[in-house]
């Protein structure tokens, strides 16, 4: 009798993919979804959407919508707008505003269209489950979901993501699983390569390369038995330039020498994937590439001939050259943070773009003598970890485990602190209560870029108020963040902080007779409210909860800002 199933969601910016878990239980290995309806079979299905007219709820998704037809596409990369967090800002992810293209009569939110597609999505895994094991067994099975995010994104991009992932029906906010795409690759990576290449104390580079972004982090491996325990021994890196962005240049490309002409996406396709495969030892200046456009004259001005437009070796280096640099200097950053923890044994490289030959060829030039490998599987490499990371969460004896992380930024309150001299005297203000002089926009980092945060052991922030007698008790704090090193954190409120999202809480239930009652120097009673707020920090997302005089009252809601 099925019990439950855990089902992933590898939520991609141009295609997505499916997969779930043995219901026997007899591994753990993923099953992808490779079955789509009117005979289409792939590992994953188009990131694309199509709704049928202006307020109208009827959509086609992926596979669904007709060649020629109008759609969104690459609307992922627009729930994270602002890149100011995005590892190393490049004239590519400037180029984002220009990629992302909807049609115009279709204006909706970007979290309207997600939750739109990502319940096509759902649907479809349901209908599939039930079509294997039938309706009446799937209806007492249990569905638990997980759905992957970048590790470069935003708090707010990932919130949004798990938003519109349970308006879409995939559980609610204590059921749903979020996880980073880098870290669901690696649980399927390190677990798919054989078990003699990675040993106990070595460290290896994940290099997910996919759409829309490129993600890495670094883990030393801790025990490569069960279960298997891993360390991350740098900050992560990434940024936007996956390969969405060389098609925009080879579409630039073809559109120029075609005058406009069509082109399949076939052998658009077939031509990148290709590119690269030649034997390493043959000079590029006889290497010609033959892209077939049947059909159209013959122009050898522009290299049309019998059917096939000729690229040379050298234009089409030219197409791959400014994502290629990119992805090798993130790369580059990340070894060179990671080895001051010991030697990289190896990069792993994943995802859709991380098959290209040619991408494979540069890394493994570019970063000799460590080797590069390519596992199994690597475009469904996220979707099949995040199955494995879901059931492993769930289970009383977890299968992987991170020991600690590596925090992205630092995330802290402002505060009144008691006034010394040589502080700024613009925000010297005079505190009521205690009697004295304070700074009123003191910096106080509960966790900083490049502090080690673990899962099992939060970050306990301390927090203080004078309330008065009749006032409620209940309070609302801004969380600020800053990109910065942890070591340049600013003491104080300035342009490298910014308010990132507000916490709501309420102490009601709390008898005030628990709290000290004392009278400030104004001669006012008031309470002396002292509680503090636990922050854990996840692969994919940040958790709070708020303690008072050793008890939790729960978790906190959060409101992430733009």
């Amino acid at each position: 009798m099925l019990t439950s199933i855990m089902i992933a969601v590898d939520f991609g910016t141009t295609f997505s993919g499916l997969a779930f878990s043995d219901p026997s239980q007899r591994t753990e290995a993923a099953i992808p979804i490779t079955d789509w309806g009117r005979g289409v079979s792939s590992q994953k299905v188009p990131t694309e959407i199509r709704f049928d007219g202006p307020g109208n709820e009827q959509f086609k998704w992926g596979f669904q919508i007709k060649h020629g037809q109008e759609r969104h596409i690459w609307f992922k990369l627009d729930l994270d707008p602002d890149n100011s967090r995005v590892g190393r800002l490049t004239q590519l992810s400037r180029t984002l505003k220009d990629l992302f293209v909807s049609p115009p009569e279709y204006q909706r939110t970007t979290e309207d269209i997600v939750a739109a597609y990502l319940t096509g999505v759902r649907r479809h895994a349901v209908a599939h489950l039930e079509k294997l094991y039938g309706s009446a067994v799937m209806k007492d099975c249990q569905l638990d979901w997980i759905i992957t995010v970048p590790a470069v994104w935003s708090d707010l991009a990932k919130k949004k993501t798990r938003t519109a992932a349970m308006r879409a029906g995939m559980g609610d906010t204590t059921s749903l699983q979020m996880t980073s795409e880098p870290e669901a690759a690696a649980v399927y990576a390190l677990k798919a390569l054989d078990p003699h290449h990675i040993k106990v104390g070595e460290s290896v580079v994940i290099c997910d390369a996919g759409g829309g972004t490129v993600d890495l982090i670094t883990y030393k491996m801790k025990s490569v038995d069960y279960p298997y325990e891993v360390e991350e021994t740098a900050i992560g890196g990434g940024s936007q330039c996956g390969s969405i962005f060389l098609n925009r240049k080879f579409e630039e490309v073809l559109m120029r020498k075609l005058n406009g002409k069509p082109i399949s996406k076939n052998a658009k396709a077939m031509t990148k994937r290709n590119f690269g495969t030649e034997d390493e030892d043959e000079d590029e200046e006889d290497i010609e590439l033959q892209i077939p456009i049947p059909g159209v004259e013959d122009d050898p001005s522009v290299g049309i001939c019998a059917g096939f437009l000729e690229m040379t070796y050298a234009e089409m280096k030219d197409v791959f050259r400014p994502v290629i640099e990119e992805v090798l200097a993130l790369l580059n950053d990340q070894i060179k943070a990671a080895s001051k923890q010991g030697p990289i044994s190896a990069v792993i490289l994943v995802g859709g773009f991380g098959e290209s030959t040619y991408l494979y060829r540069q890394i493994k030039q570019a970063v000799s003598p460590i080797p590069v490998l390519q596992p199994p599987n690597g475009w469904t490499a996220i979707v099949r970890g995040a199955v494995m990371k879901g059931k492993s969460q769930l289970s009383a004896s977890p299968s992987w485990n991170v020991r600690s992380r590596y925090c992205r930024g630092n995330y802290g309150l402002v505060l009144w602190t008691p006034w010394k001299q040589g502080m700024p005297t613009d925000k010297k203000v005079w505190d009521k209560y205690e009697g004295l002089y304070k700074h009123s926009e003191c910096m106080q980092w509960c966790i900083k870029r490049g502090d080690k945060v673990q899962e099992n052991s939060p970050k306990s922030f301390p927090l203080y108020r004078a309330v008065p007698l009749d006032d409620p008790l209940v309070f609302s704090s801004s969380i600020y963040y800053s990109p910065l090193d942890g070591s340049n954190a600013p003491v104080y409120l300035n342009q490298d902080c910014r308010e990132h999202c507000v916490l709501n809480y309420n102490l009601s239930s709390i008898p005030r007779s628990k709290f000290k009652r004392k009278q400030g120097n104004h001669g006012e009673d008031y309470y002396e409210v002292e509680y503090s707020i636990d922050i854990t920090y996840f692969s994919a997302e940040m958790r709070f909860e708020l303690v008072c005089q050793g008890e939790k009252y729960g978790s906190v809601t959060a409101k992430w800002l733009e």
